[in-house]
């Protein structure tokens, strides 16, 4: 069906292309020179003839009448009695004379011809390069390959190179007749233009905080997602992994965190508004920019709160079609290995708690256990981790087509990704096609269409989960049960079957995870369509219109068989059961605006930009499940076999959106800027009254260095360019369920009873309504410079700002007596984010060495300055009691618990902190003794309550970077990304498991001499004992950890072929590379991976290890091809 569709795809594409080659030039001559009409065939299409006009005679008459025709069939028949051939190449015409029909007498020749090659830096050769001889009009193109010839009349000694993108170059031949030029990018800085909402703008006449991201070495990156080639990419923007598993998720933060809500910021790809960019394949997307403070995002209103990131793909390009291939194949593993203790290890724990337990509660408090009598029998013991983990396949395929002419560009790409997961179970692979088409309707009208359909299928195991998950089971489990199958004919395998095959452990109650792994039998399978239309039309040159209709369509389906199996009492299933799930979004948005530009005089400039927009979307999702399936076999896992327990759920909602905006951009000669823009939005996520909000937004900026004081100084010496901007706007965050103010009551089988022996159907609340819930607000302002130094081989820019959060959005918490499902919606609450921003990039040459470094900081503080009366919110890990507290004055999420101040030595120690109550009671417990962590008393109270638990860590790095290094020497080129973040503490909950020291979980390798086992032995780890009467595992500091690190994110080094090697062998360009991705991790963090982000993205969660999968390193090697 998948290739029927592509194939049907194809087919209209063609046909398109055919039908737009038919449209075009009009001509209808009679004995008229071969120029006059060449002037004509420029003048009605964007393309350009070049020639030697030593050979071209254009005096000729001809006679030509053709209507509606392409370029090339206008060319053939205008040259089809002449001694000219043609070639096009991009928008040019090379004609030259293809053979002669008179023999000339001999003449001494008053030209000399010369010859040769154009590349770039990295020896690629470069097609479409205008060659002219100095001080003439006269000159040629390159060919497809770079190649030229021109013939130079005697006493011209200079030849002029140019091409869009790089520096002109003249070149000297003296008495040379063939030549190599190279030339090098032009460095346009200033001058570039970047995108920004709902249009354009020179990086000149930016005013508000903008940072583009080059793309380019995003895509050396071995990831499904352009999210988590973010990372260290831009300053003020945290991306922060949720999982390592192949198709994992990012929680993307800019500028810190405003809200308890929904942080995520707002991704727009091709002018459409989406939260999931992970089916975009990576070589489709052309330029980024992420929009930061509330100036530039204003235009957005209702969801710029947390950002906006702009994405546009690639399109279509005139010329000869090009073909590109990209590929890569590399093998993945776990970067760090956790080190446990051997089986010999786990019975001397135990052994060791039960004694010193019985010593503490008594004999009979606790018992050994008869096979752990002699520890020595014991040898080294089962490796959970290694037996889960595993080299893992990634592959990587990229094919693409691109070409067609002024009337007609196209682009096709077709991609495949596929990632096996470091840990077994876990999988991930994605097909894409896309397909865009532009056609030039006429002089003022354009018609484009963008279409991307893409299949993900995904296979993933239990993690983030401090019970069941994976991750965290192969870790604490006991080495001593085997990890090996049950012989073939095992009575219990027998018996239950394939399923129940493994070992149970006796010793701990976690489950065997290469069993869990063998036992998940789900996959998630996505097919989703993304695409727009776009229409432009330019009433005159100054005023235009642009209109947009996108679409979101995903289609999902997850299903899910658990099968019956039987290892011991406690670890069975007795029945089976079929999940499905199916769910539908869709989503539209329908765009339309009208811009304005013109100049007045030399000095100013305006661009007025006015608009609305529509949006809509609607989810629907459907949950059936159904048990007794008769068998494990893979053909019987669908609900139509299973006989009992039929239970079908589900859910809809909708929501629509519609907007107003406008924008006016004022510049007096590029030296004084000013921006305002302001957007109204009614949504349909509030109730009456309150669906319109209203965000305005303005910003300024000077340019110093076009003041006249400015050159007096002779400061231009050494800053080429020096410019402030200062911006303030308000945006609005709507991230809440769609229905949020609505009160909803819901019945299903789950409220279903029997009165008088007849079931009868019953109803609860399902949500608490708020008809009061309006935006959440949050207001930024921003200083930034930019600046130029050194002939623009140094670049940057500082930005400070202040982003405060009004009328947050949140559920305050209530009472669980109020018999409600979940607390209401609210507003209530202030946040504050101020930080800075640093960016730099230099660039240079050394001998035939072209290198460049890029580097950002960036670095924010976080406060809550209200809750709107409201308690402080807890969260983290509940199982300590909560382990994160939000409160005035504090960060979200702040870490919260008791103070460790060391581990009691002695009795006296015991005894004397004893004392300190003055009401003759125990400081910690009846049961403390030596050996266990003695707690701080904040309240001096002289005892350890709840009131002595205080903020003992926050989540939030003191500031985070990137530093990408790269180099080219002849056809080597090399590159290195460093990501880090310093500072920012971890709450490493995994060791209330592995740091347990009951014997009843394993620990890590070494304890028994880490932990305390006599005076002075430790001050930092409590001692071995069964008992946990002192509670030491309470939250507290000693859970606490420095979470800073410094990531090799990205290392490659590429080759390219000769380009006589290339052209030997039928190709344009050819490169090949190795790399490696995630390669190392310099951290002080005992866990798996320091990089932690909760799987929900909630910012009350973050920082804590909840036994996330990690990240892997890569090691890979691709080759790039264009034809």
């Amino acid at each position: 069906m998948r290739v029927k569709f592509l194939f049907c795809l194809f087919s209209i594409f063609i046909s398109v292309e055919a039908f737009s080659q038919k449209q075009g030039i009009s001509l209808n001559y009679i004995d008229t020179p071969l120029e006059r009409i060449i002037i004509e065939i420029e003048k009605q299409s964007e393309y350009r003839f070049f020639f030697e006009q030593s050979s071209i005679n254009l005096q000729p008459k001809v006679s030509i009448q053709i209507q509606n025709a392409s370029i090339v069939e206008v060319l053939e028949k205008l040259f089809a009695k002449t001694t000219y051939s043609y070639q096009i190449i991009d928008r040019h015409i090379i004609l030259s004379q293809e053979k002669s029909t008179t023999a000339k007498p001999p003449v001494v020749s008053t030209f000399r011809s010369i010859k040769g090659v154009v590349t770039n830096k990295n020896l690629e050769t470069i097609p479409g390069v205008t060659v002219i001889i100095k001080n003439t009009n006269t000159g040629t193109i390159t060919d497809r390959y770079g190649n030229f010839k021109v013939e130079i009349p005697l006493g011209y000694d200079s030849l002029i190179f140019s091409y869009v993108g790089m520096k002109k170059q003249e070149i000297s031949i003296a008495k040379k007749t063939q030549i190599s030029v190279i030339l090098e990018p032009e460095i346009i800085g200033v001058d570039e233009v970047v995108v920004v909402g709902y249009g354009d703008q020179r990086k000149s006449d930016l005013t508000g905080a903008i940072t583009t991201i080059e793309v380019e070495n995003t895509r050396k990156m071995p990831v499904a997602g352009f999210d988590q080639a973010l990372q260290g990419r831009a300053a003020g923007v945290l991306v922060t992994s949720t999982s390592g598993s192949p198709g994992g998720g990012t929680t993307v933060r800019i500028r810190g965190i405003g809200t308890v809500n929904n942080n995520n910021p707002l991704f727009v790809i091709d002018g459409i508004p989406t939260d999931d960019i992970r089916f975009l394949n990576m070589d489709d997307i052309d330029n980024v920019e992420i929009l930061k403070d509330a100036s530039a995002t204003a235009i957005y209103g209702n969801r710029g709160a947390n950002g906006v990131i702009l994405i546009n793909t690639k399109k279509g390009k005139p010329g000869t079609p090009t073909i590109t291939s990209e590929s890569y194949i590399g093998l993945s593993d776990v970067w760090k290995n956790p080190k446990m203790g051997s089986s010999k290890q786990f019975a001397e724990v135990n052994n060791l708690a039960v004694k010193n337990g019985i010593e503490r509660e008594g004999a009979g408090a606790y018992k050994y256990i008869e096979e752990f009598k002699d520890p020595n029998s014991f040898s080294g013991g089962t490796n959970w981790w290694k037996l889960i983990t595993r080299q893992a396949l990634v592959h990587n395929h990229n094919f693409s087509i691109s070409g067609g002419n002024e009337m007609n560009k196209y682009l096709m790409s077709l991609s495949y990704l596929s990632q096996d997961g470091t840990i077994k179970g876990s999988e991930f692979d994605r097909l894409t096609f896309r397909v865009n088409n532009e056609y030039k309707l006429s002089e003022k009208a354009t018609l484009a269409f963008n279409t991307n359909l893409s299949q993900a299928k995904r296979k993933t195991i239990q993690e983030d989960d401090l019970d069941g998950g994976i991750v965290f089971t192969s870790i604490v489990l006991d080495p001593i049960t085997s990890g090996d199958e049950r012989p073939v004919d095992d009575p219990i395998r027998v018996k239950y079957g394939e399923f129940s095959r493994w070992y149970e452990s006796i010793y701990s109650n976690k489950y065997n995870p290469v069993a869990q792994i063998g036992r998940s039998l789900n996959s998630w399978v996505q097919l989703r369509l993304f695409g727009n239309m776009l229409f432009n039309y330019e009433f005159t040159k100054h005023l235009s219109y642009h209109s947009i209709f996108g679409v979101d369509i995903r289609r999902a389906e997850y299903n899910d068989f658990k099968p019956t199996f039987w290892m011991d009492s406690d670890s069975k299933n007795d029945v089976n059961t079929v999940t499905k799930d199916l769910s539908k979004n869709t989503d539209w948005v329908h765009e339309n605006t009208l811009t304005y530009r013109n100049k007045f005089g030399q000095k100013h400039e305006l661009t007025a930009l006015i608009g609305m927009t529509m949006e809509g979307g609607k989810y629907e999702d459907v949950l059936s499940s159904k048990r007794n399936v008769p068998g494990n076999d893979s053909y019987l896992r669908y609900l139509s076999s299973a006989t009992t327990d039929p239970n079908v759920g589900g859910a809809v909602s909708d929501y629509a959106l519609y907007s107003y905006l406008s924008r006016v951009n004022y510049s007096l000669n590029s030296k004084y800027l000013l921006t305002a823009s302001i957007r109204a939005d009614g949504s349909s996520k509030f109730a009456k009254g309150e669906k319109w909000g209203y965000f305005p937004s303005v910003s300024g900026g000077w340019r110093i260095s076009s003041e006249k004081f400015y050159n007096a100084l002779n400061l231009q010496k050494v800053i080429d360019d020096l410019k402030i901007r200062l911006g303030w706007g308000q945006v609005g965050n709507q991230n809440i369920s769609d229905n949020a103010f609505r009160t909803l009551i819901a019945g299903g089988n789950t409220r279903r009873y029997i009165f008088d022996g007849t079931i009868v159907q019953g109803y609860a609340p399902i949500n608490l309504g708020n008809k009061n819930l309006t935006w959440e607000t949050t207001e930024s302002t921003n200083l930034g410079i930019d600046f130029f130094l050194f002939k623009n081989k140094l670049s940057g820019s500082f930005d400070f700002y202040n982003k405060q959060t009004k009328d947050m959005l949140l559920k305050l918490p209530i009472p669980l007596s109020a018999g409600l499902p979940d607390s209401p919606w609210t507003n209530a609450g202030d946040v504050e984010n101020k930080g800075f921003e640093f960016m730099a990039n230099y660039h240079n040459k050394w001998k035939e060495v072209n290198f460049s470094i890029n580097m950002n900081i960036s670095s924010y503080r976080n406060r809550i300055l209200s809750l709107g009366g409201g308690e402080p919110i807890m969260g983290g890990e509940q199982r300590l009691g909560y382990t994160t507290k939000t409160m005035i004055g504090h960060p979200i999420g702040e870490f919260f618990g008791y103070v460790v101040e060391g581990v009691f030595q002695n009795q006296k120690e015991v005894d004397d902190a004893n004392a300190l109550s003055s009401e003759d009671l125990y400081y910690q417990d009846v049961m403390t003794r030596p050996g266990d962590f003695k707690f701080k008393d904040l309240n001096g109270d002289g005892r350890i309550t709840g009131e002595d638990r205080t903020f003992i860590g926050s989540p939030h790095p003191d500031f985070t970077y990137g530093i990408n290094l790269s180099a080219e020497y002849r056809q080597f080129d090399i590159s290195l990304f460093l990501q880090g973040s310093q500072g920012g503490d971890i709450f490493n909950v995994f060791k209330y498991f592995t740091h347990q020291n009951t014997g009843y979980f394993n620990a890590p390798a070494g304890m028994i001499e880490e932990a305390w086992h006599g005076e002075g032995t430790s001050n930092s780890q409590f001692q071995i004992s069964a008992s946990t009467a002192n509670n030491n595992l309470r939250p507290s500091s000693w859970y606490i950890e420095d979470g800073s690190f410094l990531r090799i994110k990205n290392i490659q080094i590429g080759y390219r072929l000769n380009k006589w090697v290339c052209k030997k062998i039928g190709i344009a360009e050819c490169r090949i590379y190795v790399g490696g991705q995630n390669l190392y991790t310099f951290t002080h963090y005992s866990g798996l991976d320091p990089e932690l982000a909760d799987l929900t993205g909630s910012p009350l969660n973050s920082g804590i290890d909840f036994a996330k999968y990690p990240q892997s390193r890569t090691v890979l090697t691709g080759l790039s091809v264009k034809f």
